[in-house]
């Protein structure tokens, strides 16, 4: 999907989609709606939605307008009720926001005694319509306080409509809620302000000498800058110390001004004064002037330099202009330059790239130093259909202003598939303009309304209900609503000669004249209400707000003073007390008079949201505990979990949770929206991608064979599908292969057979549910037949970073990788001659090791070939580890080739697939899938992802054929030592449904009770979390490291140097990766990452939840070195060491963890 880039801090977009609340890339209905994020109690606020493909209903408008050649005579009854109501729904159709009625509202007359009127022509107009509710609650999905409605028109198409929302006085809400024709709502936290008046405090001057008199001014505005006619319940002036010397008590204002004068004595304390202004609201208003003795000044200094001064500029000139205050030029003046630095922009306009490119790094130097530095990455925009928008506003850099006319050119992709485009004007928090976009260009007439800045927003909703947009931000010269301006009648006159002066100003405006001696504006202009002031420099609140498991240390508020591009920083030192999410919450409102004096643009306000997780410190560990809980009719069955202790785990870190699901892929499903959550490892190459596929193939089939498909999850599975095929491509050849990382630019790469066979295989099931490009999947398949041997076999082509698959001798690898390229051809090309010749290279070979055996059975059971897996079964069975109720295969731990717990599930799963087709193996299966249940991670995956796909499917398998928990009810109790107790139940209805307990409080060692009672199964998991002081060295690696400043005497940049080697006697692992823990408040620096991909130290890199996983093709015995640099973002006291891992991904016993902390540093 285009992400449409709207400003966060203004506008809260949310997208409503009828069978999701998911915001996916293409999606067939829904409403997009644009709301401010901030709403002010009894006010009118203007939101736009976009509504497309929701199905509409007709509503008839009656339209009637009067004939200009006849007249006629009626008599009319007394209006009865049945008129009213018939009345009232007429205009609650017009107040509907319909545009025939805007456009041409129907007039109605009632009188009950006989009346000459002219005739009427009625028509009856139809429109489609769909009902949009907009309302707020103080939880999220909580019970609404206050909700509007609106019909919108609504076509096969995008159609949109801008109205207003007004809410009432009283309105207290922290979310926002839309829905469409009543559907499922969408939530977002909102703020909700209190209704808005504006108190300004103005006085002559900024600095008096005594005995002077002091000229206040008090005007009261509403928010949008109208003058209010209020009463002020109290005026009072302090002096420095803080003693009241003047007060003006419940003062009646004129047309929302009022003036009031102070004499200052001879001798009045020095010092700063205040004035101070409370409303009948309680809301106080403060301004300060200072009284000092002092000699005003003579003269005043201008200084012009040039805007901008190049690096090989010889000459500087700057123009000094000194002159007194009565404008003569000030002679033999000694004048000194002294040049500062100052802070600068510098604006470039990147051009159009490569669709291959996914983002753009910038690095620069300092001139004349050595000292460089980087920007934010910034990332390519991703559209399924590759549908763009771009706002062309180079010509507005430099900013507008008011009353000028602007046309900005929006250009878009070649294939840009929408029906019209629409354009908003957002400034100050609220939509100020809006309209179609006509010839692929937007006009602007520029309104004070859109001071200081505005962004403008286009956007559109393809036929495909993708929404496309592009921001652009655009400066504004302050300007306000009302024009006004003066004039003198000359511009010199002589002491005591008459002087006019001429005010000029739009109707309505008020307007208050001061006049004050030159020297005095001189000393300051903090006490004047200016179009500057406005804009320049603004008093706000800062204010964390409390959070559970968040404590503060100091002051919940702090006043700042924020300039024009001079950003202000406050800290507010927090602890974190709980462990796991944290959502701290920072707002901040344009109040007060931390600046000197109250702001003149109202109350405004924002609130940032940092998401902030709490992890505890050491090595984090997790044990999950699967079971499958039967009852039978009308009795109980209990399963006991026992969490163990140790006394190396780190105090406090434990933390435990149950789960009940009614299905045995309940979990598998319930992870659909994260799939990267079912493995615990990173996501980041071609093979490691498909988990984002595969799952949702199986879970489709799954659902639908047991007809519990819903719209919704059918939905969800297409669109992760579609997304999947998609990522997946970026590690496509031109050739048609696949790459664990795709085609580079810095090394030279070749296709993987293994992996194009993997991808070639599930795009082809896929390719049932989803469009996937038959050429495309006809290129993969041409290429791997290219690598078939003459024999039907085939070896192995390009990396292969699981070392089992190729098996511990040469045969044997290559029957395990033919076998598994028959699996993939029998979904591609079943009747192929190069499947042919793959069935009969492994008919006619011997296998060697368990994995290429179990593997090559399959596939030939698969391939029609019954006889011969027929005869490989008894000898695997003989194989088999069998547990009380359990039974599984385990992969060799001894040779070279040594297998893993992710291997055990593999093979397990095959056979238990190899078992179930043959038939007559009811036990064993069985027993396969209770050990499988069993090795489950706490995200519905297993180790791997190789391993967790096919598990999966033998599961689907299993569970397709079983109708074992059909229409049946369980009613579950969960208990814990003598104080958790929970009850669940589990229905046909609800089988699906994640039901989860935390167990608190947790005292380990503990045992779990599980209680299943009534008719069927249920899957129960206990998952406990927590962290060691320290872990056993494991001997397949070493890893050393080295922390030092980046450079001496900084403490904001480090270089974390780490080494890292294999040790065992294969010589190489499989794929590796190492896993660096940030420390609290530090990142990587990117362009250190992309260095080391350049120079290939590295294949690749990401960042997920805070932890950098560097990708590596292998490690071998020789130490390999390298840096990452971190910076430290945010300062983190008491700071915790971090962890850096390093283990195999494909044989993930083999890790090795050690701790890493900051240096002493200045």
């Amino acid at each position: 999907m285009a992400r449409p880039r709207l400003p966060p801090s203004l506008l809260l977009p949310l997208l409503l989609l009828q069978a999701s609340d998911t915001f996916a890339g293409i999606v067939d209905s829904g409403a997009l709606l644009v709301a401010p994020k901030v709403w002010r109690a009894g006010s009118e606020e203007r939101v736009c939605v976009t509504v497309f493909n929701v199905p509409s209903q007709t509503r008839t408008l009656i339209e009637s307008e009067p004939s200009a050649d006849r007249s006629i005579s009626a008599n009319f009854e007394p209006v009865t009720g049945d008129t009213r109501r018939r009345l009232s729904n007429i205009l609650s159709l017009l107040r509907s926001g319909d545009r025939i009625a805007e456009r041409r509202p129907a007039r109605t007359t009632v009188s009950s005694a006989p009346a000459p009127i002219r005739e009427h022509r009625s028509s009856r107009i139809s429109r489609r319509t769909v009902e949009v509710f907009v309302g707020f609650a103080n939880s999220k999905n909580g019970r609404s306080v206050f909700e509007d409605s609106k019909h919108v028109p609504a076509g096969s198409g995008a159609t949109t409509s801008c109205f207003g929302v007004s809410v009432p006085e009283t309105l207290k809400a922290s979310y926002i809620y839309v829905k469409v024709q009543g559907k499922t709502a969408v939530w977002s936290k909102v703020r909700v302000e209190p209704k808005v008046l504006v108190t300004l405090v103005q006085t002559d001057k900024a600095k008096y000498r005594p005995g002077q008199t002091v000229k206040l001014r008090v005007l009261s505005l509403r928010q949008d800058f109208t003058a209010l006619d209020d009463t002020i319940k109290e005026i009072w002036i302090t002096a420095p110390e803080g003693t009241r010397l003047a007060q003006w008590l419940d003062v009646r204002m004129d047309v929302g001004l009022v003036q009031k004068e102070f004499q200052l004595t001879q001798e009045p304390p020095l010092g700063r004064w205040t004035i101070h202004v409370r409303r009948g609201d309680g809301a106080t208003t403060k301004q300060s002037f200072d009284v000092e003795e002092f000699v005003p000044p003579r003269f005043e200094l201008d200084v012009n330099v040039p805007g901008v001064l190049y690096r090989d500029s010889r000459v500087l000139t700057v123009k000094v202009c000194a002159k007194y205050t009565f404008g003569k030029p000030l002679v033999a003046a000694d004048v000194r330059l002294v040049i500062t630095n100052s802070s600068g922009r510098v604006i470039y306009v990147v051009p159009a790239q490569y669709d291959e490119i996914a983002y753009i790094t910038f690095k620069g130097r300092t001139l004349g130093t050595e000292q460089r530095f980087s920007l934010p990455l910034v990332r390519a925009w991703y559209s399924p259909s590759e549908s763009f928008l771009l706002i062309d506003a180079r010509s507005l850099l430099g900013g507008v202003k008011c009353g000028q006319t602007v046309t900005v050119d929006v250009r878009r992709s070649a294939n840009f598939r929408a029906d019209a485009m629409r354009y908003l004007v957002l400034a100050r928090g609220d939509i100020v303009g809006d309209g179609p976009v006509h010839s692929n260009s937007v006009r602007i007439v520029i309104n004070s309304r859109m001071a200081p800045s505005f962004r403008l927003l286009v956007y559109a909703v393809t036929d495909q209900g993708e929404v496309v947009a592009d921001s652009k931000v655009v400066r504004v010269a302050p300007c306000l609503p009302n024009k006004v301006s003066v004039s003198w009648s000359a511009a010199q006159v002589r002491p005591g000669d008459t002087a006019s002066l001429t005010v000029t100003g739009s109707p309505g405006s008020l307007c208050g004249v001061d006049a004050v001696d030159r020297s005095a504006q001189l000393l300051g202009t903090s006490n004047t209400v200016s179009v500057g002031k406005v804009f320049s420099q603004l008093s706000v609140i800062l204010r964390l707000e409390d959070v559970p498991g968040v404590q503060l240390q100091g002051q919940r508020e702090r006043a700042l003073c924020v300039g024009t591009d001079q950003p202000s920083v406050s800290t507010f030192p927090v602890l974190f007390t709980e462990l796991g999410q944290r959502s701290l919450v920072v707002s901040v409102r344009a109040t007060g008079a931390a600046c000197g004096r109250p702001n003149d643009i109202g109350v405004q306000s924002d609130a940032l949201v940092r998401d902030i997780l709490v992890k505890p410190e050491g090595f984090p560990q997790e044990e999950a505990l699967t079971e499958r809980v039967c009852a039978k009719e009308g009795g109980s069955n209990t399963h006991v979990f026992e969490l163990g202790f140790s006394p190396r785990v780190v105090p406090g870190s434990s933390r435990a949770v149950v789960s009940i699901y009614g299905d045995p892929l309940g979990q598998a499903i319930t992870q659909l929206t994260g799939l990267e959550s079912l493995v615990k490892v990173p996501h980041g190459c071609g093979e490691q991608n498909m988990v984002y596929l595969v799952p949702n193939i199986l879970v489709h089939q799954y659902m639908k064979a047991k007809d519990m498909l819903s719209a919704e999850l059918k939905k969800k599975t297409v669109d992760n599908m579609l997304s999947g095929y998609q990522r997946q491509l970026r590690y496509r050849h031109s050739d048609g292969s696949y790459s664990a990382f795709g085609e580079s630019r810095w090394r030279r790469t070749q296709g993987s057979l293994w992996l194009t066979v993997y991808v070639m295989r599930w795009f082809a099931v896929a390719r049932k549910l989803v469009p996937i490009d038959a050429e495309d999947l006809a290129a993969s398949r041409r290429w791997v037949e290219q690598h078939q041997r003459s024999d039907g076999c085939f070896n192995r082509v390009g990396w292969l970073y699981d070392k089992a698959m190729s098996g511990g001798v040469a045969d044997g690898g290559r029957l395990a990788l033919t076998a598994f390229t028959v699996l993939a051809l029998l979904e591609a090309d079943s009747g192929s001659a190069a499947l042919r010749r793959a069935v009969r290279c492994l008919r006619d070979g011997t296998p060697s090791g368990l994995y290429a055996q179990v593997l090559v059975a399959h596939a030939l059971l698969e391939a029609g070939e019954r006889a011969a897996a027929e005869a490989a079964v008894p000898g695997l069975l003989r194989r088999a580890v069998r547990g009380e109720d359990s039974l599984h295969w385990r992969s060799g731990r001894s040779s070279r080739w040594s297998g893993s717990s992710a291997l055990d599930v593999e093979i397990t799963a095959y056979m238990t697939l190899t078992l179930l087709r043959l038939g007559g193996h009811e036990t064993d299966v069985a027993a396969a899938v209770r050990w499988l249940d069993r090795r489950r991670n706490g995200h519905g995956g297993w180790v791997s992802t190789q391993d967790t796909v096919v598990a999966l499917s033998a599961l689907v398998a299993v569970e397709r054929r079983s109708s074992e928990l059909k229409a049946h009810k369980v009613d579950v109790t969960v208990t814990s030592g003598n104080t958790f107790r929970r009850q669940f139940q589990v229905t046909a209805s609800n089988r699906l449904l994640h039901q989860q307990a935390e167990l608190r409080p947790l005292q380990l060692p503990t045992t779990v009770s599980v209680t299943a009672a009534g008719s069927g199964c249920i899957m129960a998991q206990t998952v406990l979390r927590y962290s060691l002081k320290e872990t056993k060295a494991k001997q397949a690696f070493q890893i050393k490291h080295d922390i030092r400043p980046a450079q001496t005497g900084l403490c904001q940049t480090f270089i974390l140097q780490i080494c890292a080697s294999y040790t065992t006697a294969d010589a190489a692992s499989n794929m590796a990766i190492i896993e660096i823990e940030m420390l609290s408040g530090f990142v990587a620096i990117d362009y250190v990452l992309q260095e080391l991909v350049r120079s290939n130290v590295i294949r690749r890199w990401e960042v997920r939840q805070a932890v950098l996983a560097l990708y590596f093709d292998q490690l071998v015995k020789k130490t390999l070195c390298f840096d990452v640099h971190v910076l430290q973002e945010a300062v983190v006291q008491r700071l915790k060491p971090a962890t850096i891992a390093v283990y195999d991904y494909y044989t993930t016993e083999h890790r090795l963890e050690t701790e890493y902390r900051l240096p002493a540093c200045g």
